[in-house]
């Protein structure tokens, strides 16, 4: 278990500099002092995939509004982490940390659905030209969660029909709480939506589970820690879905992480995991910004001589060299960075 010093309060490994001259027990009470601190450590738990620091305990309720900013009919946003293609759908990627397509790089599309509170969520591994699954999500009028009416699963050739529809992300759920609901489960084939594979029951229960720090490669973000325990049961088969996924409000999801475990008889026939964390999004082709501005202050417009500047792209503030020689450019990836006027305006195209 990690032990959380507060303020950074640790035992340096070796003192590079002494403040100014204390009496001659200032420095036998000061080691005293560090000798009875522990050593610093990473705040990062050790050998968690997804960069987690410990859970704490929830302060407030977690409501769907502040976790999807984009999950409501009135004022909709899209998530500073999602890039918006010419034909209105908003793509997040995630790395793919654990699973079959593990050192890939996952990429969730979402796109409106049959109403303003409706939307279809498909998620495919980038490069390749079919998709995982495709789940329709939409607001469920009696308590305003967003709910899954169903599924299509490519990999398996099946949909998932559950009615009622079980909840991914409730209206407002209190830290302590936990929402159950128990439903049927129809799987009709793909090919054939007239047979059926199998039929069951579930039950699916959500709690909420702690305020969480995580590191990805888009930035350090506050979430908040929700679990999904999926439990189904068929003829003679049954399957318990472990779901783990951390949201940062107003930014959508962080991370997740689940496993599955599947029984037949009482034993154990099929393990599978799945983890992923975000990844910053794809910077459009022209512009740097989903409100596609073509000019921005330069941090330092009085400063002729070569230097860094910061600009903030979706989010997380990274540094960029600028050359602020008049009619230079500097080409980062997709981005053309001209300055001008000795760098006291820059274009991006």
């Amino acid at each position: 278990m990690t032990r959380m010093i507060p303020d950074n309060l640790c035992r340096p490994s070796r003192l590079k500099a002494y403040p100014p001259p204390m009496p001659r027990t200032g420095p036998l009470l000061l080691a005293l002092f560090l000798a009875l601190l522990p050593a610093c450590t990473s705040p990062i738990i050790e050998g968690d995939l997804l960069s987690l620091e410990p859970a704490r305990a929830p302060k407030s309720a977690a409501t769907l509004t502040e976790l999807l900013p984009w999950a409501t009919a009135t004022n909709p946003k899209p998530s500073p982490l999602e890039s918006e293609s010419p034909e209105g759908e908003f793509t997040t990627r995630y790395e793919v940390l654990e699973g079959d397509n593990t050192g890939s790089v996952m990429l969730q599309v979402r796109a409106p659905g049959l109403s303003p509170t409706s939307w279809f969520i498909t998620r495919r591994v980038e490069g390749e030209p079919t998709a995982l699954e495709e789940r329709f999500q939409t607001i469920d009028a009696r308590d305003g969660s967003l709910v899954l009416p169903y599924s299509l699963n490519f990999e398996r050739g099946v949909r998932v029909d559950m009615d009622p529809a079980p909840i991914t992300v409730p209206a407002r759920i209190e830290p302590g709480d936990t929402l159950t609901r128990e439903l049927k489960i129809r799987l009709p084939l793909l090919e054939d939506p007239k047979r059926l594979r199998e039929k069951g029951t579930a039950i699916s229960e959500f709690n909420y589970v702690g305020d969480q720090r995580i590191h990805t490669a888009a930035g350090v973000f506050e979430t908040k820690h929700l679990r999904e325990v999926f439990t189904s049961r068929f003829s003679a088969a049954s399957a318990i879905r472990t779901i783990d996924r951390w949201y940062a409000p107003g930014q959508g999801l962080i991370a997740e992480r689940w496993s599955e475990e599947v029984t037949v008889l009482g034993i154990v026939i099929e393990r599978t995991k799945l983890a992923i964390r975000v990844l910053p999004p794809r910077v459009p082709e022209t512009g740097v910004s989903l409100e596609k501005p073509t000019e921005i202050e330069s941090p330092e417009p009085q400063n002729a001589t070569p230097g860094c500047g910061y600009l903030t792209l979706f989010g997380p503030t990274a540094p960029f060299p600028l050359n602020p020689c008049p009619g230079a450019a500097d080409v980062l990836g997709r981005i053309t960075v001209r300055a001008s006027a000795a760098g006291q305006r820059l274009s991006f195209s």
